[in-house]
């Protein structure tokens, strides 16, 4: 069978068994338009009819999902060539732009100066860029290994060719903390390659125990002890809100629905925060304000109340979500209940 895209192919055969649009779906119980979206290619009709298209069309139903496959196949391959277009096209740009800019600093550079010294920074920095964001499009193989590799040699080296243009006595520290600032995407890189089925669990959990090291290590290079009173704190916050809209995400319930939880979690996630610093340094919690960012009734501070705002537009998107998500299973259930 020649190859034509579905709708053309239905339209074809409807023609051929000389039925206008209206009889045939006179003859399926369907509406005038719903035949013409599917000769126009807007939509396919329901699983329940084909064997009625088939017999009214004198077609089998390999044929009907034959037609169905090659109009889907030439839908992917025109994303494809969309994607690929896109890529190329970035590829180049990027490449074309981070040269162009390399020379550019260069000359500035030795031209106004003499010498080489920001350029290094410039060199270094778009390195961090060119390695993240373009490098992995020119290679065929190992491409997250080895664009990490260049991204974290960039990235050392833009710190060190930082320090030595501004002098200090930071080195050590920045050297420490970008360490464990890189450990993290090695540690995901490790575990996606090494796990047989990684998810987002491993991530978290791999997150979760980066975060507190990083703090750590930031406060082993600072003289403030802020680390126990705020630093945990707020990241502890920060993890509960991470794994508990990855519990959400795992619940048995539909994706408005999840998308609901999210919001009401996102919601008491802002007062939180908020509250959070003030009652880890004093050690009393203002419950008088967290219950006034969902009641519009009692007072609230001036200065937070677009915090308040985005509160109530959450949970009322939350309560949108909700309805639109009974709404959805109230038309299922029509549906299910029309077919039978």
């Amino acid at each position: 069978m020649e190859k034509k895209s579905f709708g053309a192919y239905i339209r074809s055969k409807r023609e051929q068994a000389e039925l206008t649009q209206r009889a045939l779906a006179e003859r399926l119980h369907v509406v005038e338009s719903a035949v013409s979206k599917w000769e126009r290619g807007l939509s396919y009709p329901d699983v329940s009819l084909v064997p009625d298209i088939c017999r009214e069309l004198s077609i089998t139903e390999h044929e009907f999902f034959t037609a169905c496959d090659d109009e889907k196949k030439v839908m992917r391959e025109r994303a494809d060539l969309r994607r690929q277009l896109v890529i190329g096209l970035w590829k180049w740009f990027s490449t074309i732009g981070c040269v162009l800019a390399l020379g550019i600093c260069f000359l500035c550079d030795l031209i106004l100066y003499h010498k080489l010294d920001w350029f290094w920074i410039v060199l270094f920095g778009l390195g961090i860029f060119f390695s993240l964001s373009t490098l992995p499009l020119w290679l065929d193989r190992r491409q997250v290994f080895l664009s990490l590799a260049c991204g974290s040699v960039s990235l050392l080296a833009l710190l060190l060719s930082c320090w030595q243009f501004a002098g200090g006595h930071w080195l050590l520290g920045g050297l420490a903390i970008t360490a464990v600032s890189l450990a993290l995407p090695w540690g995901l890189f490790l575990v996606w390659r090494n796990s047989p089925r990684p998810s987002l669990f491993h991530a978290a959990a791999l997150f979760s125990l980066w975060l507190p090291l990083l703090l750590a290590v930031i406060q082993l290079f600072t003289t403030e002890t802020w680390l126990w009173q705020l630093g945990l704190p707020i990241a502890g916050l920060c993890l509960a809100f991470l794994w508990a809209a990855l519990l959400v995400l795992q619940l048995p319930m539909g994706r408005l629905r999840k998308a609901a939880l999210l919001c009401v979690l996102s919601a008491l996630s802002v007062p939180l925060g908020n509250a959070l610093p003030f009652w880890s340094l004093s050690g009393r919690f203002d419950r008088s304000l967290f219950i006034a960012y969902f009641l519009p009734t009692l007072p609230f501070p001036a200065a937070q109340i677009g915090n308040r705002i985005v509160v109530w537009l959450l949970l009322t998107a939350a309560v949108v979500l909700f309805g639109a998500s009974l709404v959805c299973k109230s038309r299922d259930g029509g549906r299910s209940e029309a077919q039978r």
